[in-house]
């Protein structure tokens, strides 16, 4: 799913109160891309697709341009996909709430 212009711009502002250390682990280098789409993760059932069942968390990903090293952040928490809502909706105007 992509995030709209003000959902990015939220995305970005939740981003910088949270995460103070931007060196990057693997390279030490602060070259780093957000990426504009959210992600699941979903619930391990053994190799098998398991539609419907399980937990499946909804996630960021920001990978690093100079070795790729990828970080993933969870959209809940970030205030871009509101919880409560059954189709795991993103929250109206991507607010913070």
């Amino acid at each position: 799913m992509k995030l709209n212009k003000e959902e990015q711009e939220t995305l970005v502002t939740k981003l910088n109160q949270v995460w103070k250390i931007k060196f990057c682990e693997v390279c030490n280098q602060t070259n780093w891309m957000i990426d504009d789409t959210l992600f699941e993760l979903r619930e391990f059932h053994g190799g098998r697709t398991v539609l419907g069942s399980g937990a499946i968390k909804p996630l960021i990903t920001i990978s690093c341009n100079s070795c790729g090293n990828t970080k993933m952040m969870n959209a809940i928490q970030l205030g871009l996909v509101d919880p409560k809502s059954p189709d795991g909706e993103k929250k109206e105007g991507g607010g913070n709430e």
